[in-house]
C-alpha cells in the first residue's frame, strides 16, 4: 500500500453546506493491476473525520496506463537510488503516482498539485 496527502486542507460542506471543518485530502493505492493493456492503479480518496475514522470520497477510476506511455515516461526519470528490485519497484511506483497527480493539476479537489507528498502516517 502507498500512501500520499496533500499538504493544504480543504473546507467539506454537509448537504446544507454548513462547513464541517477543513481536512488533509489523502490517496491510498493498495493494487497495480498488470495486464495485455499495461497497468491500472486500484485505491481511494479519502479524508479523516474529526474522530479519526477515514471517510472514502472517491474510488480512483484511472484508466489503463499502455506499455508504450511508460516506456516513455520512464525515459524522461532518473536512475533508481537503489538496487534491490523491491525498493527499485517502489521507487517507480511513487514517481508514476507523483506524475499523474501532478498531471491532473487543479481537478483534484482544486488542491494545488504540487502539494503531494507520501503520508507517513
Amino acid at each position: 500500500m502507498i500512501k500520499f496527502k496533500n499538504t493544504e486542507e480543504k473546507e467539506f460542506l454537509d448537504d446544507r453546506l454548513n462547513s464541517l471543518g477543513f481536512f488533509t485530502i489523502r490517496l491510498i493505492i493498495n493494487n497495480l493491476i498488470h495486464g495485455k493493456d499495461g497497468i491500472k492503479p486500484e485505491g481511494f480518496y479519502y479524508r479523516k473525520d474529526n474522530d479519526g475514522n477515514d471517510v472514502v470520497l472517491r474510488v480512483i477510476d484511472t484508466p489503463w496506463l499502455s506499455s508504450e506511455t511508460i516506456a516513455t515516461i520512464e525515459s524522461q526519470l532518473g536512475n533508481f537510488d537503489n538496487h534491490s528490485i523491491l525498493d527499485a519497484n517502489m521507487q517507480r511506483i511513487k514517481e508514476f503516482i507523483m506524475i499523474k497527480l501532478q498531471s491532473n493539476g487543479l481537478s483534484n479537489y482544486g488542491l494545488n498539485p504540487d502539494n503531494w507528498i507520501e503520508d507517513e502516517d
